[in-house]
């Protein structure tokens, strides 16, 4: 399997709901759809994110380091 790859966007928005796992970060980003379908380029972004983690092992999921990408993260740590 092929390592999925995210842009800084995607991590940003996984970090922001993530969970203990990839499918149950997933499955909350399917529960925000609803309170962004008035922002097209939003939830396009959610539904981008969503596709790709179809495809994300748990694995890679656990080594994407998304605390660097919470909204609140000092600036120095972000990358």
């Amino acid at each position: 399997m092929s390592k999925v790859h995210f842009d800084e966007n995607e991590l940003m928005i996984m970090a922001m709901f993530e969970q203990d796992t990839a499918e149950n970060t997933k499955k909350e980003l399917e529960e925000v759809l609803p309170y962004v379908a008035d922002d097209m380029a939003v939830r396009l972004l959610v539904e981008q994110v969503i596709s790709k983690m179809e495809n994300l092992p748990d694995e890679q999921f656990k080594n994407l380091e998304l605390d660097l990408y919470r909204p609140d993260a000092p600036e120095e740590e972000k990358a």
